[in-house]
């Protein structure tokens, strides 16, 4: 569960490879907003991508 509070908009990049292996990239800027990737490669293989804005929005995996 992913909780994202007030003003720290950051880029989350998951990339899922083989055994649930993943290498996760947290960069930190100013504004509210964040955008998260999720990257699945061989069975399962697709691209989503959501953009959260405002204050207190959160994923729940």
């Amino acid at each position: 569960m992913f909780e994202f509070i007030e003003t720290r908009s950051y880029i989350t990049m998951f990339e899922f490879i083989e055994t649930r292996s993943y290498i996760t990239m947290f960069e930190f800027i100013e504004t509210r907003s964040y955008i998260t990737m999720f990257e699945f490669i061989e069975t399962r293989s697709y691209i989503t991508m959501f953009e959260f804005i405002e204050t207190r929005s959160y994923i729940t995996m």
